[in-house]
C-alpha cells in the first residue's frame, strides 16, 4: 500500500515540476452584460454608435433593418471589464461585440480566478481545425471556351469565366446595367497581391486592409512569414469582382 500510495504521490507531483505555471493556451471569456445599467444608458449607447457610422453605413442599414438600426448586440464591449482584464496581465487578442466576448491566452491555472469575476458568464477554449493541404491541380481552360466566347454577343469580355457566367445565368443582368458599380464588397481571402496589373486600377478604392493573424495592414505577400502562393485564391477572388484588361490574354470576368 505505501509504494501504491507513494507512486501516486510521485506521479501527481509530476505535473507540478513539469509545468510549474499551468499550460497557456487561447480561450473566450464571454462577458454577462455590456456595463449598461438602466435604458437610458442603453438609449445613449445606441445613439452614440449610430453617430459613429458614415451616411453610407446607415443608409444600408436601414434598409435591411428599417428604423431600429441597431440593438444591443452591436454595442462595444464593455471598456472597464477589457481594463480589468489587462489589469491582471491578461493578453487580449480579439474582441467580438456580437459575442460579447474576448479571445485571449490565458494560463490554465488562472481559469477558476477569471470565471470568480462578477462580470464574467463563462470561460471556453477557442477550437481549432487543422487543415490537411492536398496538392492543388492547374486551374484548366475550358475546352470550349474560345467557341462560346466567339459565337455570342455579349456586352462583356468573360474569356475564361465564360462557363460560370452562363451557368449562373448572369449575362441579363448586366444587359440592364447591374454591373456591381457603386457596391462596397468585402473579401475575405488567403491574400492579395495588390500590385498586380489586373488590380492596378482599384488601389485609390480600397477602403481598408487588414491581416487578421498578425495584426497588421499587410495583406500582399510577406516572405517573414507567408507561403510562395499565399495570395493565389485571394487574387482570384478579387479578379471575379473586378473586369480589367479587356483584350489581354490574363482577362477575367465582371463583378457578378
Amino acid at each position: 500500500m505505501k509504494k501504491v500510495l507513494l507512486f501516486a504521490v510521485i506521479m501527481g507531483l509530476i505535473p507540478v515540476f513539469l509545468f510549474p505555471n499551468g499550460n497557456s493556451s487561447k480561450y473566450w471569456i464571454y462577458f454577462k452584460d455590456k456595463g449598461i445599467k438602466n435604458q437610458q444608458q442603453y438609449r445613449n449607447a445606441i445613439t452614440r454608435l449610430k453617430n459613429s457610422y458614415t451616411t453610407h453605413v446607415l443608409a444600408r442599414r436601414k434598409k435591411l433593418k428599417g428604423q431600429n438600426l441597431f440593438d444591443y448586440t452591436d454595442l462595444p464591449i464593455c471598456p472597464d471589464y477589457i481594463s480589468i482584464l489587462k489589469g491582471k496581465g491578461i493578453k487580449i487578442h480579439r474582441t467580438s461585440n456580437w459575442l460579447n466576448a474576448v479571445s485571449v491566452t490565458l494560463n490554465s491555472n488562472r481559469i477558476n480566478e477569471i470565471s470568480g469575476l462578477s462580470f464574467v458568464k463563462e470561460i471556453v477554449p477557442v477550437r481549432k481545425y487543422i487543415l490537411k493541404r492536398s496538392n492543388e491541380s492547374k486551374i484548366a481552360r475550358p475546352k470550349n471556351a474560345r467557341a462560346m466566347y466567339s459565337t455570342i454577343n455579349w456586352n462583356y469580355d468573360y474569356w475564361y469565366s465564360t462557363v460560370q457566367i452562363s451557368k449562373l445565368n448572369i449575362q441579363p443582368i448586366h444587359h440592364k446595367g447591374f454591373n456591381g458599380a457603386g457596391v462596397r464588397i468585402a473579401i475575405l481571402s488567403t491574400g492579395f497581391e495588390l500590385t498586380h496589373q489586373c488590380l492596378a486600377s482599384i488601389q485609390n478604392n480600397i477602403m481598408a486592409k487588414r491581416d487578421f493573424l498578425y495584426n497588421d495592414t499587410i495583406v500582399s505577400y510577406d516572405p517573414a512569414q507567408d507561403s510562395i502562393d499565399e495570395n493565389r485564391r485571394g487574387n482570384f477572388c478579387t479578379f471575379h469582382n473586378r473586369r480589367v484588361l479587356s483584350g489581354n490574354l490574363h482577362r477575367t470576368c465582371i463583378c457578378i
